[in-house]
């Protein structure tokens, strides 16, 4: 009887579908400081000192779009040569971009092969090097991407096969035979260039998403629109804040002669003299 129970617990998992590890999950929640942190593999973006961070009813994201403004995500273990895994991330077009190719999401090696989530300002398609004299391949995500909506890409490789999502539907398929080379990823941006918005919500597993998924992580309701602002969920509405990388202001003290002013992060904010309120703290964001 344990042994036909044990069975059935096996083909009931089996049924079930096993949901493939995720390795990274970047929310960018912090909304301060120059680094994001990763909830599944303990690694941390860095912000580059260009970016600022957007709080809004969704929560907080990446805000993009000035020269060089991404943040770069380095050594992930087990994306190197991948066969099968999953990328998902959600994105806002809002305001210019900067440069000729703002990408959503590249590699840190192209040159030598690599992933872009590619775009020229206006669409954005997936593209692929096998190698620096290896083969590439490109699919439609976007013939032109929504400005001021929140959407979503998501490519599921289950090599030879790619699979490409627009908002949680299929919009491509194809054939790819070759490992992913991907050692770093930037969000928001390739080279100097970067993509005019939002970046939230970077997902990646070792392993692949089915439909059902995939249709179920586009849903997410926190990123519903109402005439450009956020539902805050109780009917109300929240137009998204931008704000740089240095904390809020935390405590403050001071003598006769300056005002010494500390953030939430433990930085000095501002040391400024009382007396003509000139401020000696240079690069203050």
């Amino acid at each position: 009887m344990r042994n036909m129970l044990g069975v059935v617990c096996v083909l009931a998992a089996l049924s079930a579908g096993a949901q493939p590890k995720p390795i990274v999950t970047l929310d960018f929640e912090e909304g301060a400081g120059g680094y994001a942190d990763d909830a599944a593999g303990g690694l941390c973006a860095e912000l580059t000192p260009s970016a600022k961070w957007a709080n809004g009813a969704f929560g907080g994201a990446l805000a993009t779009g000035a020269k060089d403004a991404s943040a770069v995500l380095r050594h992930i273990p087990g994306l190197n040569g991948a066969r099968e895994c999953s990328f998902f991330l959600r994105f806002r077009k809002e305001g210019a971009s900067y440069g000729k190719y703002p990408c959503v999401l590249s590699s840190g090696s192209w040159e030598s092969g690599g992933i872009l989530f590619f775009s020229d300002g206006k669409s954005l398609r997936l593209r692929l090097r096998a190698g620096s004299k290896g083969p590439e391949a490109s699919w439609s995500i976007y013939k032109e991407i929504p400005e001021g909506k929140w959407c979503s890409a998501t490519v599921v490789f289950s090599l030879p096969d790619v699979t490409v999502y627009a908002d949680g539907k299929e919009v491509a398929k194809g054939k790819w035979e070759h490992p992913l080379v991907a050692r770093d990823l930037r969000i928001g941006g390739w080279h100097e260039a970067s993509f005019g918005g939002f970046i939230d919500d970077l997902r990646i597993w070792r392993g692949r998403l089915d439909a059902k998924a995939v249709a179920e992580l586009a849903a997410d309701s926190r990123y519903a629109e109402i005439e450009g602002y956020q539902d805050d969920g109780t009917g109300g509405i929240q137009k998204t804040q931008i704000s740089g990388q240095s904390g809020r202001p935390f405590r403050k003290f001071g003598n006769s002669a300056v005002e010494l002013v500390f953030d939430t992060l433990g930085c000095i904010s501002s040391l400024r003299e009382k007396a003509g309120g000139r401020e000696l703290v240079s690069n203050t964001t």
